[in-house]
């Protein structure tokens, strides 16, 4: 035979889906010295491409071009998808540039080849552009184009795109069951039921037959909903037409199961599974687990451990990970019990996520002794869990055996990375110690460690808390000049220091940098809304508030806060009420905190007894208020001049349990000064002033108090205190200066 005989064999063989042989015959065909053509070198490229043998199918295109054979448009494409296939981007996008620059891109196939493997490397976007020149060539779109291009649109969650596309392939006959399944696997993804639900509808009525990956996108969609008994309807119709019901459909429905509580209908599903592989033995782990069923849990999990697999024994080390994260320690004490007793040992991942589990629940000492024990490991001690007993013993409030940890590790050779480092300054900064935290700071430097961004923004925050926020902005231009990008939390860092320092320009300027960026979060917004007030630019304040909403940045608890916050400090009650109910109508519960500005606005218009109202009104809704709360109402009654209600809340205090702050006994004393009721307040300070911290405000009433009666010699021996203390005395001292800005800051901490 010659090569046209071999040709047509071969591509027959192709075509009837025998490609072994056709290659087989290939083979053969060389093997006797008879000459392929560049056409066969094309089929058999093609055969390869299908069967999966990409790695051959690129060594015939070797071959081709070391015999001269010139390429054309539809090697060049079978090419592109071959490297595609193998992972192979940056040699597909090669070949695509150079098939453009030598005239070759003809065919709309070649750019939905070259877009498909863009989409592979998960570049969507630069594959849906690719896409959109098919049109602007004028390159009819095939169905084969018009699938390439919503299954992009879907993969990036586009959904304005892909509903376009969508409608367009119905309208052009091309919305085939590949077109149903991105959509559907959409919408699912983005939680749009209703649209999920329609999807299904017409489904139905274009009388479009499900394939094996519709069937699992319907699947996925009933299950996420907890539509069970269309989940088991879809079941039972795919084995009624011979489909496999795979073990990925069959977890989804395992772990819906597991959501309802259905743990008897998730059992007998899990004993009729053909296979029970890592993946259902741990689905079925989760739902005894989800519905408190340790025990059985338990149990299931020794299986993976029977398997004897190396997968199993890595889900084995992610299930005690899991647990460990959950707090779940018995279940993960005893699957390491279980692991020691088959001799397997965990991995680090595991043994980090243990000992960090001993630390949140406080177990300081069960932590140190399990690290200890893992110590004799193979392995030995790891970076990782040196870092992670590190973190428990700053959590727990051991820092001197953090640092002995840390001088432990430098010592067997292990060095620190970003995050023992972070960790460390942590600890130093929250102990005051800021001195400390900057040279370990200057010695990870000198030690050529890459600090990230988390252990500056730690940094800064301790220096902002401490009130040195020159410094802070000192560390910022540090971390900018060092090339390392300020993070999102940086940048909010950095606006409250601005805000505080009065250099509210350079705030605003970094917040319009967030919002160049598309960086804005509510914390951002809330801490610039925050500035804005502090600094009296109410009005920007508010625009920024209703800016926030219009731009898709939902207010949260916090933002409310401070801006009813702003409110009432200009005794606006009515606003103040209303972004209350706004709260409540966008169901956001608000808290004991939330309270404190409707109770200020009240107290400001001097309405002490609507501001007890809603004082009372908290218990009620089952929130429990505290001093604060009951000091805005003694104040308010106290501009009103109301003694006696004021006295009536200041002993109310004590009836609810709570015990009356220094700030509570001033403001009484106070009131009673300012009207006259001198005894009552000699009464107060004497019954007070061993009980409480006293201060030159304290101090300074009492005096007051004492001469307003004539009682000079108390007077005089308050005066010889005080100077004992090095306190000055302020006549008739006001409440608008020291108490005001002590009340704000405690505030500010609510």
């Amino acid at each position: 035979p010659d090569e046209i005989l071999f040709n047509m064999a071969i591509n027959m063989m192709g075509r009837l889906g025998h490609e072994d042989d056709a290659l087989e015959l290939f083979d053969d065909m060389k093997s006797q010295g008879i000459t392929a053509t560049k056409y066969t070198y094309t089929s058999v490229m093609h055969l390869c491409s299908k069967v999966g043998k990409y790695h051959q199918a690129a060594a015939l295109l070797a071959e081709m071009q070391s015999l001269g054979f010139p390429a054309d448009e539809a090697i060049c494409t079978t090419v592109i998808c071959i490297y595609g296939r193998v992972g192979m981007y940056e040699e597909a996008e090669k070949v695509f540039k150079e098939m453009d620059a030598t005239g070759l891109l003809t065919n709309e196939r070649t750019f939905t080849a070259m877009a498909n493997v863009r989409a592979k490397a998960g570049q969507y976007t630069s594959a849906l552009q690719l896409l959109q020149e098919i049109h602007a060539r004028g390159l009819p779109m095939t169905k084969f184009a018009w699938t390439s291009l919503i299954k992009c649109c879907a993969n990036e969650g586009n959904l304005e795109d892909a509903r376009q596309v969508f409608h367009a392939m119905l309208k052009v006959g091309f919305a085939d069951v590949v077109a149903f399944t991105c959509m559907l696997n959409l919408y699912t993804n983005l939680g749009l039921i209703m649209e999920a639900k329609s999807l299904l509808l017409n489904l139905q009525d274009m009388s479009v037959q499900p394939d094996q990956e519709l069937y699992g996108a319907m699947m996925k969609f009933v299950c996420s909903v907890g539509l069970l008994d269309e989940a088991e309807f879809i079941l039972v119709e795919m084995q009624e037409k011979g489909m496999l019901v795979n073990n990925f459909i069959n977890t989804m429905l395992l772990q819906a199961y597991g959501k309802a509580g259905r743990i008897q209908d998730a059992e007998q599903l899990f004993k009729g599974l053909d296979y029970l592989d890592d993946v259902a033995i741990t689905t079925m782990v989760g739902v005894y687990d989800e519905n408190g069923q340790m025990e059985q849990a338990i149990s299931l999990s020794k299986k993976l451990l029977e398997l004897g697999q190396s997968s199993d024994i890595s889900t084995y080390n992610n299930l005690i990970i899991k647990y460990a994260k959950n707090g779940a320690l018995d279940i993960v004490e005893s699957l390491y019990r279980q692991m020691k007793e088959h001799g397997i040992s965990p991995n680090e991942a595991t043994i980090s996520a243990m000992i960090s589990s001993f630390g949140r629940k406080g177990l300081y000492q069960k932590a140190l002794d399990f690290f200890h024990d893992c110590s004799t490991l193979v392995f030995g001690p790891s970076l990782a869990m040196y870092n992670s007993m590190i973190g428990v013993c700053i959590k727990c409030g051991q820092l001197r055996n953090a640092f002995h940890l840390f001088e432990a590790m430098e010592k067997l050779g292990l060095k620190s990375d970003h995050v023992t480092i972070s960790m460390m300054v942590h600890a130093l900064c929250q102990e005051g110690m800021l001195e400390e935290g900057k040279r370990l700071i200057q010695q990870s430097k000198e030690s050529c460690i890459q600090l990230d961004t988390v252990a500056y923004n730690t940094f800064i925050k301790a220096y902002m808390e401490a009130g040195t926020l020159e410094k802070c902005i000192e560390i910022f231009e540090e971390m900018q000049s060092l090339g390392l990008k300020p993070s999102c939390e940086t940048y909010t860092i950095m606006i409250s220091v601005f805000g505080r320092a009065g250099k509210i320009e350079k705030a605003v300027n970094i917040f319009d940098l967030m919002k160049r960026t598309d960086a804005l979060d509510e914390i951002s917004y809330s801490t610039m809304i925050n500035c804005f007030g502090k600094s009296g630019r109410h009005r920007d304040a508010a625009r920024l508030f209703q800016e926030m909403s219009n731009n898709g940045v939902p207010p949260n608890e916090v933002t409310y806060f401070i801006m009813m916050n702003i409110y009432a400090k200009l005794g606006l009650v009515g606003l103040v009420e209303g972004l209350l109910k706004e709260m409540q109508n966008k169901g956001i519960c608000p808290n004991a905190a939330t309270y404190l500005p409707i109770l200020s606005a009240y107290r400001r218009n001097c309405s002490g007894a609507e501001a007890e109202e809603h004082l009372y009104e908290m218990y009620k809704l089952g929130l429990n208020p505290d001093v604060r709360h009951f000091h805005e109402v003694i104040l308010g009654f106290g501009k009103e001049k109301k003694v006696n209600e004021a006295t009536r809340v200041y002993k109310d205090i004590d009836r609810v349990g709570l015990v009356p702050d220094t700030v509570c006994h001033k403001t009484l004393l106070q009131i009673f000064l300012d009207n006259g009721y001198i005894d009552e307040g000699v009464q107060l300070y004497e019954k007070t002033c061993k009980s409480v911290k006293q201060d030159a405000v304290f101090f300074s009433l009492a005096v007051d108090a004492y001469e307003s009666s004539g009682k000079h010699y108390e007077a005089a021996q308050v005066r010889k205190q005080m100077k004992d203390k090095g306190l000055d005395y302020f006549s008739r001292f006001k409440l608008t200066t020291q108490d005001t800005q002590h009340r704000r800051q405690i505030e500010q901490i609510g």
